[in-house]
């Protein structure tokens, strides 16, 4: 039986990107890039207004995130558990949520 151990964090993971999409004054998205590369799935957590980017080896590229909740924390530590980016715990979303108003 193999016995799996969770990927050790890369140091290029240390440093995340955020870029806000906007149309004139209304924000539409912010994504945080957590590595470059190549999408290769997207997968949705909860209603779908926090989407992870997943290349074709199942690392986490970056996170979208459409409007903020009471959920949005949740996900995104949820995420970097799950995808072992412990930056992403640094992030506060509820700093977003005036951007979204």
């Amino acid at each position: 039986m193999m016995e799996m151990q969770p990927s050790s964090p890369h140091s290029e993971r240390d440093d995340l990107s955020v870029t806000v999409t906007n149309h004139g004054d209304r924000v539409l998205a912010i994504y945080i890039k957590v590595k470059n590369g190549q999408s290769e799935r997207s997968r949705q957590l909860g209603d779908g207004d926090v989407i992870l980017d997943i290349d074709a080896h199942g690392e986490l590229l970056g996170i979208e995130i459409l409007q903020v909740d009471e959920n949005t924390s949740k996900w995104i530590h949820h995420a970097a558990t799950e995808y072992n980016v412990p930056a992403l715990n640094r992030l506060r979303p509820e700093k977003f949520s005036g951007v979204f108003a």
